[in-house]
């Protein structure tokens, strides 16, 4: 059985965010796998339904397990403070211009553009959604190009200012998985809360109809778990 068999399988129970098939297999010489649903009420719908559930000739024994995380993280930072790196990084940002860009656009499309533009000796990173972070050589190469070239730059920006510890992300970049509905009937005014970017190339096949994948700009920064009653047609 090929893992993308038990993703179309149990996703009709639920949200699947990943599974896998171990090559090796148990004590007792019989094949198993995983599956991980998204939340608790899911998984006991998996192992309730598909429980004895025959497929291939073999009968699938469900068992439930729960994973669980073990923070560290305050165990591992307790202790001296160290100091001068904030100051070393705040001393960086300072040749550093954050930009607001009017549309989403590819980070490797966006810098060969601003190349042939003639806008040289920075990096360019993205931040977060359509913001993105130019990083210069120096303070002075900054101010260069925002005092003499400024305007080329207003070609892809909605708003361009120096960094500030004041600088808030007003948006996101993230990947949707939406289950149960196809993808056209997805529009402006039945999801209203991103802009689309891209949907993958399995969303677009018929099998996606059970689970697709789209790519959105979001200025939701909580957990986006809904869901939505579609009429279509009568």
């Amino acid at each position: 059985m090929h893992w993308r068999w038990l993703q179309q399988l149990f996703g009709y129970h639920g949200r699947v965010m990943d599974e896998f098939i171990p090559k090796k297999r148990g004590a007792a010489g019989r094949r198993f796998g995983f599956v991980r649903y998204g939340n608790i009420r899911d998984a006991r719908r998996g192992i309730e339904r598909l429980d004895d559930f025959m497929m291939m000739n073999q009968r699938l024994d469900m068992k439930g397990i729960t994973m669980v995380k073990i923070k560290m993280m305050n165990k591992v930072f307790k202790g001296k403070r160290v100091h001068g790196v904030i100051d070393d990084k705040r001393h960086s940002l300072q040749r550093c211009l954050v930009g607001w860009c009017k549309n989403f656009i590819k980070i490797e499309d966006l810098a060969m553009k601003m190349s042939e533009a003639g806008l040289v000796g920075f990096s360019i990173v993205r931040i977060s959604g359509t913001i993105v972070l130019m990083v210069f050589e120096s303070e002075e190469k900054m101010k260069e190009v925002v005092l003499e070239q400024g305007k080329i730059l207003d070609e892809w920006f909605l708003k361009k200012q120096v960094w500030t510890d004041s600088i808030k992300m007003e948006n996101r970049r993230v990947w949707l998985s939406r289950y149960g509905v196809p993808f056209h009937v997805w529009n402006i005014l039945t999801f209203q809360m991103a802009e689309f970017i891209f949907i993958n190339e399995e969303t677009q096949e018929p099998i996606s109809f059970m689970r697709g994948n789209i790519q959105l700009i979001t200025d939701c920064f909580n957990g986006i778990d809904e869901v939505i009653d579609l009429q279509v047609g009568n």
